[in-house]
């Protein structure tokens, strides 16, 4: 409780979504935001503004498309790193095959997404994620 004798507001989870197809940034956003309603979503629709946001806005997880135009998903999360080594990212893909879940890892990424089975895992990543933040 503060000196106020009002109770603090919890900490924000903010989870940012990086995706080139605005179709998946948004159905991500709104299948996350009806699981958890009290996450702040923020999206780019590229690698450079990802890592803009990251620099400029404390996120807590990072969810980066493997493909993308300019900057794929390995590169943004190297520099995403790079400035922001404390957060956690998690590249995805259509392509869900070991070589793509090595090629994350050799990036620097915590983690790999198939979007084929993002039903399944991405629940567990944010209750892993949300449960240390303590929404």
């Amino acid at each position: 409780m503060e000196e106020n004798g009002l109770i603090p507001h919890p900490p924000l989870f903010r989870l940012l979504i990086a995706d080139d197809h605005i179709h998946i940034r948004e159905t991500l956003a709104l299948w996350v935001k009806s699981l958890y309603p009290d996450i702040q979503i923020l999206l780019a629709e590229n690698g450079a503004r990802a890592i803009q946001i990251c620099q400029s806005c404390p996120v807590n997880l990072i969810l980066v498309d493997l493909k993308m135009p300019d900057l794929d998903g390995c590169e943004t999360t190297r520099r995403i790193k790079q400035s922001c080594p404390q957060v956690p990212v998690f590249l995805m893909s259509i392509h869900d095959s070991d070589v793509y879940h090595q090629e994350a890892l050799l990036a620097g990424a915590d983690g790999f997404l198939s979007k084929n089975k993002i039903d399944m895992e991405l629940p567990l990543v944010l209750m892993q994620f949300i449960s240390r933040k303590e929404i």
